[in-house]
Formats: C-alpha cells, sequence, structure tokens
C-alpha cells in the first residue's frame, strides 16, 4: 500500500512532526486515499489511513522524553502540523488533500 519510499519508523532520523508533515502532504497518498474512497473501498482507504498513524505514533513514542506529558506533546506538535497541512491545502483550493490531512489527524486522535 504505502509507496516504497516510506522505510519503517526505525530506519528514519526524521522527528515525528517532519514526518507528519511529509505524510500529510504527500499527495501521492492523498490521491490514493481518495480513489479507494471513490471506488467505495474504505478497507483499503482505511488502512492507508492507519499505516501513516501508526508511523507517527511509533516515531512519538520513541522519542527521547522525560515525562507521558511531553510524549503527548510531541503528537499534539505533529497534529497541530498536519492541521496547517490541511489549511494551506484548502486555501489553494485542495479538498482532497485536506480531507486526507483531516482523516489523518482523527485517526491519530483516537477516532475511527
Amino acid at each position: 500500500m504505502v509507496d516504497a519510499r516510506w522505510h519503517t519508523a526505525t530506519d528514519r532520523t526524521v522527528s515525528p512532526e517532519d514526518y507528519a508533515v511529509q505524510a500529510a502532504a504527500d499527495r501521492d497518498l492523498a490521491a490514493q486515499f481518495h480513489q479507494y474512497l471513490t471506488l467505495n473501498d474504505t478497507q483499503d482507504a482505511d488502512q492507508i489511513v492507519a499505516e501513516e498513524a501508526i508511523e507517527i505514533l511509533t516515531l512519538c513514542s520513541r522519542m527521547q522524553v522525560t515525562t507521558p506529558a511531553a510524549h503527548n506533546l510531541t503528537l499534539v506538535m505533529s497534529m497541530r502540523a498536519i492541521e496547517d497541512v490541511a489549511i494551506q491545502s484548502e486555501q489553494r483550493g485542495d479538498g482532497i488533500q485536506a480531507a486526507w490531512c483531516r482523516t489523518l489527524n482523527k485517526k491519530l486522535g483516537g477516532g475511527h
């Protein structure tokens, strides 16, 4: 499902926030997500979102933090970064990218 250029979280040295921006801004992922929804293939659409959410959450859990609150902060910062991409996408008139971002954030926030 996920493009070969995306590696496992252990192979990356990117911060959770930076990875979240990369995933949110990835036009190919957004288009693939949208295509699955258009074809009413919600299982594959959900799978794409779940895979990216898991990568972000894995990166957040591997951050060197001293308190649980600091761990939560990395997730909150990642979600804010994704929301920023959604807002920029809307401003450009790219509703597909914005919907991808908002769905990813919903998944990260525990929504289904």
